[in-house]
Order: C-alpha cells, then structure tokens, then sequence
C-alpha cells in the first residue's frame, strides 16, 4: 500500500494484479479505478473524457431485469459453506487500520417499506468467522433504511457484492438517484446484459457478473466497535456508527478474481469518489449555464471537499451563480474555484498559476455574513412580524466589510432596537413573550457562550432564556472548518433544543468583477 501510494504521489497509478497472495485462493487485482480514462473506457467511451462516459452511462445504471437463475445453477457460482473459507485471509491494509477490511464491497439492500433497491459502497471490517462490522456514516440510503427497520425492530437482509462490473461501481457512488439503482447485469453499448442472480439466503438479486458475493443481514440494535480505517482525507477515521454485519452465506464465480481497493488518500480511493460526483455536478451545472466547460473534483481536496469548475467566457455574475449552484448540490465542498476556459481544472499547477496570475483577494473571495440576518429582517416585515434587534460590535465592524450599508440602516428594518451590553433589557426575561430567536451570523465565540451558558452581554443572555423557556433558537453558524471544541458547542446547543443551521451556500454580498481578468473568480471557504 506505501508503495502504491507513492507511485501515485509519482503520476503513476498502474492496475495491479496479484496471482498468489500468500495462501489466499484467489487471485487479487487492485487500482483498477485509479485514472479517469479507465472510467472512461467501462462506460463505453474510450476516447471521451471521464465525465462524458460517466454522463452518458448514467442513463445505463437505472433499473434491473428479472432475475434468470441462481447460484449453482447454471451461473457459474460456487458456494462457500463457511465465512472462514476466506474473511480470515482478508488482509490489513495499513498497520493502523482496526483489523482486516473488506475494502470494495457494495452492499445492495431495499428500502424496508417500499422494497425499491439501493447500492453504496462501504467499508467492512472482518469481526469473526460469520460477523462482519461497518460503517454507514455517509448518512444516506442505507442508514436510513436501517434506521426504520430498527423502529420496526427488524434487521436488513443485504448481498455484498465484491468485483462487480464498473458501471455497477459506479452505480453505487452516484448520489440521489431516484427509483432503484442496480446496473443492468454491467451492459455496455452494444453488448447484451449477463442479468441478475437470485441470492441463496436473502431475498436480494444481484448482478450475474459480480465475482463474489457475501449474503447476510444487518443485525438490529446490535452496535460493535469497528475502526479505526485509512480514509481518503488521508486520515485513519474512527467516526463510525458501528452496525453489525451476520454473513449468512458466500458465492462466488468460478476461478474468481478478489477485487480490491487502495485505500487512504490513493489515486483509486479518490478517484471513485471524484468521478461520479464531476459528472453529477457537471450535469446539474449546464442545466443553467451552457457555458460551463469542465468539472474538477482534485486530489488535492482529497477528491471530496474541493471543486474547480470552467466557464467558457462568462458574464458578470455567472461565476458566483455557478458556484452557489455548486454549494447547493454537494453539501461537503468547503472551496469552490471557478477558472477560464483555457486552465486545465485537472491539474493543479495550472489552477494556481491562475489563481496567482488573474485572481484579486478583494474582488474575488465571498464568504458568509450579514446578508443573511438583512434577508431575515426583510423577510419578517413583510409578514408583519415584530422584530427586537441587538448587533454585536463585531457585526457592525463586519458589516462595513460586507454590505453597502450602515448600522442605522439594518436597526430601521426593526421594529425595537437594544444596545448589546444592555443585559437587563426587555428579552432578558423569559416573562418577555415571542416566537424565538434568530442567530445571523453566529460566530464560533457567540456559539461558545450559549454552550456553556455564559451570559455576558444581551445577546448570549436572550439566548440562554430562550433555551430555558423551550422556545426555538437557531444559530447560522458561519465558520469553517471546525475543530472539535467547535463540533462540541453545536452538539452542547443542539442538545439544549437550539437549531444549528450553517450558510449554505456561504457568501460575502458585495462581489465586483475583477479587473485584471475576463474571469471573475470566485473562492468560497
């Protein structure tokens, strides 16, 4: 695994396959999914760009045919009678990892109500001869299945499948598809499907072409330590909401290949994260403006949490709209960089050659602010709300930074003003009656004081006494990224019943076209 690791860091990401393994009984191949052409290729298009195979074939992933026949029959399935005839020799990828994990498993399942299918990849940590640990903290489909089914007091029957075909991988890493997501048996253009197996201990179909297949239930109520585990941020990850796999039974080809998956911050690793989502965002973006070129999801945001996007000669205002449109699609971008046309977004020396060349700090950054309590106040008049304003003396300073207005400006938008070290006025008192409490922005210092109650000026003491009385409070939290004394506080609020509701999309309200540059730039923390 170092060693791939450094081949990557090397431009360097060949497919890797292993005949003998120790006394594994299959042969293993891994960083197959490591560059964007190969992606481009299993989509069935050799000579386009990653994201146009990936677009196109996501029209391919939706739905499945019936199921034609079973394991041992006919399809080419063996089955293994024990989970020992092969999780024992999973092996450990780093030396920090909790133990042995499954690293390219696709769970399928269905919805506990509706029965419609999902497919999503998850780590899977070998616990004993039968028992496998996982983690579904991406919270989506899945967890929430498992979460019903537990209210319910049933388990999850799920099929794991290992080495299935690309599109089904990539099946499996689209997010928000609607209906169910299961590829059709892996069908390219041109080539008839391989359809769909019925499983031998759950009531699950699966791809024919899938190389190995592991049948169990999710347990549920049963919670088990499982982690830590190399994540593509390039940290060992211990956050984990530790379900517990049973294996019920395993299958598999005849002379099955082990797929695996470098994990860490590894070409292949980021890669499946980065090429799904470019082409998910690519599409969603040219739904409102043609002129977006190129989608980059880089490795140096660990594929995740970093977008540069390409416009072909926009208007003043385009790029902010792009890249809120960004914001609002993928609620785990952090930074969003929009480029001309002419920088290639998949290398990041050009991207910073731009940034460096044609990018103004003063003009170009937007962050969040006041914007949001102006729009509140606003807002609240027009339904003819009364309002009790107090402004902090760091968000009068702010405000000069962000907004063309002036103090005495946003106090005429209320109906009653307070001066911020006024501790004894009117909303002190949980007699004083109203609806809630309004936070926006929120800095982490205002956050801190509510958490631990301290109350020190009116702001934090009308706070603290909504919170006792049970009447809502919201704090739109502004900062990113938080260390875990911030997470702390927002769990600390959330507990007390307060609502944490961070600006999403996150922007500074006075944005001016660069004058250096055809290219507004527009660089969102």
């Amino acid at each position: 695994m170092a060693l791939e690791l450094e081949r990557g860091r090397a431009r360097q990401a060949p497919v890797l396959w292993f005949e003998k393994v120790e006394d594994f009984e299959m042969p293993v191949v891994t960083n197959v999914f490591a560059t964007r052409g190969r992606y481009a290729m299993a989509a069935g298009h050799p000579r386009g760009p990653a994201d146009r195979g990936m677009g196109a074939a996501r029209h391919r992933m939706i739905g499945a045919q019936a199921a034609r026949q079973g394991p041992g029959a006919g399809g080419g399935y063996a089955r293994a009678p024990t989970w020992t005839s092969g999780g024992s020799r999973i092996k450990t990828h780093f030396e920090r990892d909790g133990g042995r994990y499954i690293t390219n498993g696709i769970i399928i399942a269905k919805d506990p109500e509706t029965g419609v299918r999902n497919a999503s990849h998850h780590r899977m940590q070998v616990k004993g001869r039968n028992r496998l640990g996982t983690s579904l903290h991406s919270r989506r489909h899945l967890w929430d299945y498992v979460r019903r089914a537990e209210e319910l007091g049933k388990g999850i029957p799920i099929a794991i499948v290992i080495g299935g075909h690309p599109l089904m991988t990539f099946a499996s890493l689209w997010k928000g598809l609607d209906g169910d997501r299961r590829v059709r048996g892996g069908r390219r253009p041109g080539r008839p499907s391989a359809g769909h197996l019925k499983c031998v201990t759950v009531p699950i179909e699966v791809p024919a072409q899938g190389e190995l297949v592991i049948e169990g239930h999710i347990l549920p109520g049963v919670r088990e330590p499982e982690g830590p585990f190399a994540e593509f941020t390039g940290y060992h990850s211990e956050r984990s909401t530790e379900q517990v796999i049973e294996v019920t039974a395993i299958t598999h080809r005849k002379d099955a290949v082990y797929q695996d998956i470098v994990g860490g911050m590894s070409d292949e690793h980021c890669s499946l994260l980065a090429v799904p989502q470019e082409a998910r965002l690519l599409r969603a973006l040219r739904g409102t403006f043609s002129n977006v070129t190129k989608v980059s999801y880089p490795k140096s945001g660990t594929c995740r949490f970093h977008a540069v996007i390409a416009m072909r000669n926009p208007v003043a205002g385009q790029q902010k709209n792009a890249a809120m449109i960004a914001f609002a699609e993928d609620i785990s971008l952090k930074l969003v960089i929009i480029v001309d046309e002419d920088v290639d977004v998949f290398d990041d020396q050009d991207v910073f050659w731009a940034m460096a060349t044609r990018f103004q700090a003063d003009d170009d950054i937007d962050a969040s602010g006041t914007i949001y309590a102006v729009r509140a106040l606003e807002m609240l008049r027009k339904l003819n709300v009364e309002t009790h304003l107090v402004m902090s003396r760091s968000a009068q300073v702010t405000l000069a930074y962000e907004m063309d207005l002036k103090v005495k400006d946003i106090e005429a938008m209320a109906d009653v003003v307070y001066r911020n070290e006024d501790i004894g006025a009117a909303i002190s008192s949980g007699s004083f009656k109203n609806l809630g409490m309004l936070v926006a922005p929120c800095s982490i210092r205002s956050l801190s004081e509510i958490a631990c109650g301290v109350t020190g000026t009116l702001l934090s003491r009308a706070a603290d006494v909504a919170l006792k009385e049970r009447r809502r409070v919201v704090l739109m939290v502004r900062e990113t990224p938080n260390h875990l004394g911030h997470l702390r506080s927002m769990t600390a609020v959330t507990e007390m019943g307060a609502i944490v509701m961070p600006p999403v999309p996150a922007f500074y309200t006075k944005p001016r076209p660069s004058t250096t540059s055809s290219t507004t730039r527009w660089a969102a923390p």
